[in-house]
């Protein structure tokens, strides 16, 4: 939060960016973290860390917090039909 909204929006990219490619790199409270700057007042850091939640909700929906999961990940988390990524998968 001490640098530029450019710079935090570069690196939430670039974070999101390389959870796609390798989804267990970050675990439940480093992604709390960065989901935690979709508040942030820089719309461009807004958007990515609402860009890296959305990637979340497709590929590893248990790792968001409830309120961030939207209503179809928790559904099909409910019905257990969303199954942990495997490595190197």
């Amino acid at each position: 939060e001490a640098q530029a909204g450019e710079v935090i929006e570069v690196g939430l990219n670039t974070i999101r960016e390389i959870c796609v490619r390798s989804i267990n790199i970050l675990n439940e409270d480093e992604l709390a973290d960065l989901s935690g700057f979709r508040k942030f007042k820089h719309k461009g850091v807004a958007q990515a860390a609402r860009s890296l939640i959305n990637t979340y909700r497709e590929l590893h929906p248990q790792l968001l917090h409830r309120s961030l999961r939207g209503k179809e990940a928790t559904m099909a988390i409910s019905r257990g039909e969303a199954a942990e990524p495997l490595y190197g998968a």
